[in-house]
């Protein structure tokens, strides 16, 4: 009776979460794969501003079954810069956020039916300075087999930083998760998706996930100096998978944003203003190598 790792874990929480590889033969357990990955989002307006921000975000990942470690770096251009509704309305108030985690957990089996997954990892986000910046990640999901197509997934994903710490619920529903032919799904919070294989090689997931990013601002931020912004959504996306050989996989990807948010915080962590922003779509490609 399996459990369909990479599938799974991928539906139920965001990226930088520790992912399992996508299947469980042990022969791969510590062999790594690399991802890179390339989004961008068009300008969106705030409300009531003529400002508009946008983003393009490089992502590289190295994991295996056990750890994973992964990089992303936040390229934010502003645009109608005397019509934000923060900073010093003369020069950009952020140019770009970096992000780096890493985590480790392990998949333990409690009986034929029950798995129990544990992960922990450390991540940093930051405009400049990593100071005050680090959080601890814990995410904690137990797995049960209805049937060998049919999962039930209930747990909790927490986070401890010095500024703001979460915890939010992880649930799902998971039928074929890791099957690349025909229908699969996964159906919960964070992530829903739906994917329909209708080739050997050939693959199209659709999806909604709710994702989120903290960061430490500049100690000479004009936004606000040594502060913190968070930036959060809801996405919808359409994604083509390829996989031109068996260790190979390449994708694309189109997104609309219906929902987004920018929350500001000073140095000790009290919420200073709130802005919502217009709609957005955005496009990424990506690809992926199984060593």
């Amino acid at each position: 009776m399996k459990i369909r790792y990479m599938a799974v874990l991928a539906g139920l929480v965001s990226h930088n979460t520790f992912i399992y590889a996508a299947n469980d033969d042990q022969s791969l357990a510590w062999k790594p794969a690399i991802e890179f990955e390339y989004d961008n989002f068009q300008s969106s307006r705030f409300d009531n501003s003529r400002g508009e921000l946008s983003l393009d975000v490089a992502k590289f990942k190295i994991s295996n079954r056990y750890i994973s470690v992964d990089y992303q770096h936040w390229n934010v251009d502003t645009k109608n810069i005397a019509e934000l509704p923060f900073g010093d309305q003369q020069s950009k108030p952020i140019k770009q956020l970096e992000s780096f985690n890493i985590s480790t957990g392990y998949m333990a089996r409690i009986n034929p039916n029950w798995r129990w997954l544990n992960t922990l990892g450390l991540g940093v986000n930051y405009e400049k300075q990593i100071n005050d910046a680090t959080s601890v990640n814990l995410l904690s999901l137990g797995f049960y087999s209805l049937n060998p197509d049919l999962d039930i997934i209930a747990g909790f994903s927490y986070r401890y930083h010095p500024v703001q710490s979460r915890i939010l619920p992880a649930v799902g529903l998971s039928y074929r998760a890791n099957e690349f032919e025909g229908w699969s799904a996964t159906l919960g919070f964070p992530r829903s998706f739906v994917n329909y294989g209708f080739a050997a090689d050939w693959q199209v997931s659709a999806g909604l996930a709710y994702q989120r990013i903290l960061a430490k601002l500049a100690k000479d931020s004009v936004i606000e100096a040594d502060g913190y912004v968070e930036i959060s959504n809801w996405q919808t996306d359409v994604r083509l998978i390829h996989r031109p050989a068996p260790a190979w996989e390449v994708f694309a990807s189109l997104r609309y944003i219906p929902f987004y948010e920018f929350e500001t915080y000073n140095q000790r962590g009290n919420r200073q203003d709130t802005y919502d922003l217009e709609p957005t779509v955005g496009a990424g490609l990506g690809v992926r190598y199984q060593f």
